[in-house]
């Protein structure tokens, strides 16, 4: 009897870690939306996760410019932000035509899915929505979109590399890019 009354005891125990596991489990959210200041170009925009940050020149005008990346991942999904202010002087329209080809040559990605979209945020002079599809680094294909905003000489790239199963999350990351107000 008495080691029935061990054994219970033990299976008590074993119920309470997986109980207290699960209540931590469901307390992290898979989605944890944290504000990401683009500071150099006065506007910010929402990432689902902490991103891993990188910078580096780009040849989207002449001197090239110094990009700004934040990148993370979540349930098979890339979420990408990234920025630069273009120089006095250098044509954002051609930029972000460069950047656009850039973009889509780093995923191998097909033919743009039909001509590109106008994408609307508020305080912007141009926004543009493209789709494609594209291979990650091991190969599998995936959906890719991107849109584009643009006010004087800065420019905002969001994107989603991967697939479209939460489409509540995709927009919600879509409709975050704010641009703050001008001086």
């Amino acid at each position: 009897m008495r080691s029935l009354i061990v054994v219970h005891k033990r299976i008590v125990r074993l119920l309470c870690v997986a109980a207290c596991t699960w209540a931590i489990a469901a307390c992290s959210p898979t989605y944890n939306w944290r504000v990401q200041a683009l500071d150099d170009v006065a506007a910010d925009a929402l990432l689902p996760c902490k991103p891993e940050a990188a910078e580096r020149l780009v040849p989207l005008a002449t001197p090239p410019v110094t990009l700004h990346v934040r990148a993370c991942d979540v349930k098979g999904q890339t979420f990408a932000i990234s920025w630069a202010l273009l120089p006095v002087g250098a044509d954002p329209i051609l930029a972000l035509q460069r950047w656009q080809q850039a973009a889509a040559a780093a995923v191998k990605a097909g033919p743009i899915a039909g001509a590109p979209t106008p994408w609307r945020v508020a305080g912007s002079d141009e926004g543009i929505r493209l789709l494609s599809q594209g291979q990650r680094h091991n190969g599998d294909t995936i959906a890719t979109e991107w849109r584009y905003a643009r006010r004087g000489q800065a420019v905002i790239q969001l994107a989603i590399y991967g697939g479209v199963d939460q489409p509540e999350r995709m927009t919600q990351f879509w409709e975050s890019l704010a641009w703050r107000k001008r001086p």
